[in-house]
């Protein structure tokens, strides 16, 4: 994957945790999974069990969609730090350039 297509799942997985629509879905689920899970009987380990795996899949979602987001965010300071010191070694290359060129035209005086 290029860093391009990082910045960009990062950008997409920044929406989707910022969505409202999103983070309602993400707290009924969370409020249903808790709710039935006080609500269950005791001796119903395997209906306990279910609800445990459910509400690790769903954090899980909601680590991973982080983990994207991040990355994106660490490749795009990666990119503009390269942009920058692009820019830079450019001008340091056109100051060089033009300090020969003054000292040329010195030694022709």
């Amino acid at each position: 994957m290029t860093p391009e297509q990082v910045s960009q799942l990062g950008q997409q997985a920044a929406q989707v945790l910022d969505n409202p629509a999103y983070q309602r879905a993400f707290k009924l689920m969370r409020e249903e999974i808790v709710g039935a899970w006080s609500g269950a009987d005791v001796r119903d380990q395997a209906g306990q069990q279910l609800l445990l795996q459910q509400m690790k899949v769903l954090g899980r979602l909601q680590e991973t969609l982080a983990s994207v987001m991040k990355a994106g965010e660490d490749v795009d300071k990666l990119l503009e730090r390269h942009q920058r010191d692009s820019e830079q070694d450019i001008n340091e290359s056109r100051t060089r350039h033009g300090m020969r060129a003054v000292g040329r035209a010195l030694r022709r005086a």
